[in-house]
C-alpha cells in the first residue's frame, strides 16, 4: 500500500507543480507570492508534509 500511495503522489505532484491558477489576481499576485517566501531555499535533508 505505501508503495502505491508513493507512485501515486509522485505522478499527482508532477501535475500540481505545473498547474498555477493565473485567472485568480489573489492567487497569482499576492497569495501565492507570499507562500512561495515563507518556504526556506535549501531544503537538503529535510522531511516535508504536502498537506
Amino acid at each position: 500500500m505505501k508503495k502505491q500511495v508513493t507512485e501515486t503522489f509522485n505522478e499527482l505532484a508532477s501535475v500540481y507543480e505545473h498547474f498555477v491558477d493565473t485567472t485568480s489576481l489573489y492567487n497569482s499576485e499576492y497569495e501565492r507570492p507570499a507562500m512561495l517566501q515563507q518556504l526556506p531555499t535549501d531544503l537538503t535533508n529535510k522531511s516535508v508534509l504536502d498537506a
